[in-house]
């Protein structure tokens, strides 16, 4: 499909030798965008050599451009073009919900820039960096609510994290609970029914609800409007001459459905999603592999058992969430090496 004409406005010099290479990359960008997010709406875009990190406006952006490798200025012009989507053509209000531009931008430039510059370690997803950021704040006991608005936040850090990052594991927490296949359906869902228009959490949360057929209210009240964190564990493990017991326990205030997954010796993955009976309804498929659905674990029950029929000679690997999508803030007791 035709993309806008992009222009690029700068200084040929040693300083902004990378705006060339970055050309092809902008090309496929928008592709990208475009496919996974709703259709560029105006016939151009600009990127300007100015200002002094970077700024978005409707059909351009100012950056400083001075990158030092091709890949930091592209993630600059990844972020700054995606605001044409959520601060543009969905015309969320920033000051009023920062987390809903930002976050959402945030989260498109991860997508993207993780397909354009496959990253050369076994990541399990896009966000593996964006989370352990968030941990690094939630230790630091300086994070805020993303429900705060905008210019309203003790300090610039807290803004920062409360929008930019909370913002986009808003998004990365949404596709663990619904499944990435509905989290895609409802990004380009809300695109289609709120482009051009002024949406607001209510709006996104609505079409999310309606695509997952789950209620979601409870998720969206504890991460936007709390600095309540998750935190499950393995408790404990026994092991039988055929099968192997799991106990594991919600340590902190937020709940979640979990995937619980095992490695067996001979490599094989197995996967066991617990429900939580809040959502209503289950998650049906994952973009990250098949699973069996188990009893549901009720929200306010700290501990849950699991049974599965598989020997310790027959495990290597057993713990939650092997995508590492969920924001748990204390994953170290989340695996057991069973070797």
């Amino acid at each position: 499909a035709q993309g806008p004409k992009v222009y690029f406005v700068y200084q040929k010099n040693d300083k902004t030798k990378f705006w060339g290479e970055a050309q092809p990359y902008v090309t496929r960008y928008f592709q990208i965008m475009n496919s996974r997010f709703g259709k560029y709406a105006y016939p151009s875009y600009a990127f300007i050599q100015g200002g002094d990190g970077g700024m978005e406006y409707g059909m351009c952006t100012m950056i400083l451009g001075e990158a030092k490798k091709l890949e930091d200025l592209m993630g600059l012009m990844i972020h700054e073009g995606s605001h044409s989507w959520y601060q543009q053509m969905l015309a969320t209000n920033e000051p009023l919900r920062p987390w809903m531009d930002e976050g959402f931008t945030s989260y498109a430039e991860s997508i993207v820039m993780h397909e354009l510059f496959p990253p050369k370690d076994e990541r399990p997803n896009p966000f593996v960096e964006k989370i352990d950021a968030y941990r690094n704040i939630v230790k630091r006991g300086i994070e805020e609510p993303a429900v705060w608005l905008g210019d309203h936040h003790d300090n610039g850090t807290a803004y920062s994290f409360a929008s930019y990052v909370k913002g986009e594991l808003y998004l990365v927490q949404l596709g663990y609970i619904v499944g990435e296949q509905n989290l895609a359906k409802i990004m380009t869902e809300y695109f289609k029914q709120w482009s051009m228009k002024h949406p607001t959490d209510r709006d996104f949360l609505h079409i999310a609800q309606k695509i997952s057929g789950m209620d979601l209210k409870w998720f969206h009240h504890y991460w936007i409007n709390t600095t309540k964190t998750i935190d499950y564990g393995i408790k404990d493990v026994k092991y039988d001459a055929k099968s192997t017991t799991i106990t594991l326990v919600n340590n902190s205030q937020v709940p979640m459905p979990i995937d619980f997954s095992v490695k067996t010796t001979d490599e094989k993955i197995i996967t066991y999603q617990i429900p939580m009976n809040m959502t209503r309804t289950w998650k049906q498929k994952d973009g990250y592999g098949n699973f069996t659905t188990e009893k549901y674990w009720p929200w306010t029950q700290k501990e849950y058992t699991l049974t599965i029929p598989y020997a310790k000679s027959q495990l290597s690997l057993l713990g939650i969430d092997f995508s590492q999508r969920m924001a748990d803030v204390n994953p170290d007791d989340n695996f057991v090496d069973v070797r």
